[in-house]
């Protein structure tokens, strides 16, 4: 939820707008976040699958 804060922040706010921190964020938010997303979806932790241990 941070970064997503941190992205809206800087595409919004003039002053973020034009610095180097949008497309930082930018680039996090279309190339990282759902890579990450994806990965844990698909290889979850061991402990993730059990009901009652």
């Amino acid at each position: 939820m941070v970064v997503t804060a941190a992205t809206l922040l800087c595409v919004y706010v003039p002053v973020l707008n034009e610095s180097f921190l949008r497309v930082l964020f930018g680039v996090a938010m279309v190339l990282f976040v759902p890579g990450y997303t994806l990965i844990a979806a698909l290889f979850p932790v061991r402990d993730d699958l059990m009901v009652n241990p």
